[in-house]
């Protein structure tokens, strides 16, 4: 490619993928090319987007002929290609070829859930708040015998629920994500006092005095 009065840019750049880690919610990707044997080169361009050929983002690497790009999400198909520059930062040669990586999925989802009291009267409001862990897109909250049998947020976002009637309820939250789905459930309980490690009874009043329904989440 010529440019600038017979100065010439290398236009033979070849771009590739060497090696890809990640960590819970993020990846990196390292790329590597030749080098330009043109005298006036002054640096290269990383260019790289979520379509081929349509590159929304770069990172000026100056003379590297290697580069570690982080922050890549997970289960997203990236695009890269790149351009070298001369001294003076004003010219640049065509893109390179194009390189393609699907960054794969790695980091699990996990579900559970806790809860603001656990005694109270009939008619009671519960709030319930999501303890997920991962990339979740969707929190799918199931409360049967509640007003609002069913809540699906975009965000993990406290829930509030009213419980109209004295009884024995269930509560599942179920997550969605990169990582596929989970569901947490804290299904109902015998009539015995005891509680185990992840459970929470509820206790509501009747007008004749304490009965012994209750919930568990």
């Amino acid at each position: 490619m010529k440019i600038h009065q017979n100065t010439y840019i290398y236009n033979y750049l070849f771009i590739f993928l060497l090696l890809f880690s990640n960590n819970v919610f993020s990846a990196t990707v390292n790329l590597a090319w030749d080098a330009s044997t043109s005298a006036n080169v002054g640096g290269y361009k990383v260019f790289y987007g979520q379509n081929t050929g349509n590159y929304t983002s770069s990172v000026d690497v100056g003379n590297a002929t290697t580069y570690a790009l982080s922050g890549l999400q997970e289960g997203v198909s990236y695009y890269f290609a790149m351009k070298a520059y001369d001294v003076t930062q004003n010219t640049e040669s065509a893109f390179s070829n194009e390189v393609t990586f699907t960054v794969p999925v790695t980091s699990t989802i996990t579900a559970d859930f806790k809860t603001s009291q656990t005694t109270g009267d009939a008619g009671m409001t519960v709030n319930y708040n999501p303890v997920t862990t991962g990339i979740v897109s969707s929190w799918q909250w199931s409360f049967p015998g509640s007003y609002t049998p069913d809540v699906t947020n975009s965000t993990a976002q406290a829930v509030s629920v009213t419980y109209p009637n004295s009884g024995t309820y269930s509560v599942s939250l179920t997550i969605n994500g990169v990582g596929g789905s989970v569901t947490k459930t804290y299904s109902n309980q015998s009539t015995n006092t005891n509680t185990s490690s992840d459970s929470y009874f509820c206790f509501f009043r009747n007008y004749q005095g304490w009965s012994g329904s209750r919930i568990r989440i």
